[in-house]
């Protein structure tokens, strides 16, 4: 596999591993997290207890051109900008415990994802890991080819990124949170003439694609928005109790 090229990783492995490091019994799990969130959603004053409580990132979204054309490949582009001081993990950090940046399109239905690949990040020492985690600083880039399906309507359409990203600084590490940008953009019939973006992020090659297979429908940010709740408790309860 190349370098900076890395398996998907599930929701339901981050899960168990919290499971084993807390000691947490698998046949109280449940009613142990219902006793943890009725102490955690407390109503409590996050200002004044001084936690960070909007996100430290931000995304944008691009097409390598204007418009797609029905039948043919076009290039996304996901470029992930992260404030000064903080940074973010990348899609493999090497560690069980620290969360996988994710980014999933929500396409019309009947499309497929891109195939995205993911640039190598850059290991930093944590007391907590016994090797570097890695993470991206500053901005990246996440490029994947996208097919558009040959029968896709004629028209304007919306294609949704989310990213689910967990930041740290060196004091503090935030739950992992969701950012969604929308690409506007137009569908053409076949043989219909485009523009290039001339943009360096598209130049730009992860060597292997990691792939991201499997039809997509406009229900796909209540996947995400399920996802983000499976793994939210465990991280406050990492956050809070330990």
């Amino acid at each position: 596999m190349a370098e900076g090229m890395h398996r998907p990783r599930s929701s339901s492995s981050w899960v168990d591993s919290f499971r084993r490091w807390s000691g947490l019994d698998s046949a109280n799990w449940s009613s142990e997290l219902a006793l943890a969130a009725t102490i955690l959603w407390t109503p409590m004053d996050t200002d004044a207890q001084g936690f960070e409580t909007d996100p430290v990132f931000s995304i944008d979204v691009a097409a390598d051109r204007s418009p797609l054309v029905a039948g043919d490949t076009a290039r996304l582009a996901v470029s992930i900008t992260i404030d000064r001081g903080w940074h973010i993990n990348t899609d493999d950090p090497g560690d069980e415990f620290s969360i996988a940046t994710e980014v999933q399109w929500q396409l019309p239905e009947g499309w497929s994802q891109p195939n995205l690949g993911f640039p190598a990040g850059k290991g930093l020492e944590f007391s907590f890991s016994d090797t570097p985690i890695q993470v991206w600083e500053g901005t990246v880039s996440i490029v994947g080819d996208l097919t558009v399906p040959a029968d896709a309507a004629i028209g304007a359409v919306a294609l949704k990124a989310t990213v689910l990203a967990q930041a740290c600084n060196d004091t503090q590490c935030l739950p992992p949170l969701p950012v969604s940008r929308t690409l506007q953009t137009e569908i053409a019939p076949p043989g219909t003439q485009v523009e290039v973006s001339t943009s360096d992020v598209f130049a730009v090659s992860h060597a292997k694609p990691k792939s991201t297979a499997g039809a997509a429908t406009e229900t796909d940010s209540d996947a995400v928005a399920r996802d983000l709740a499976d793994r939210s408790l465990p991280l406050f309860l990492i956050g809070v109790f330990f």
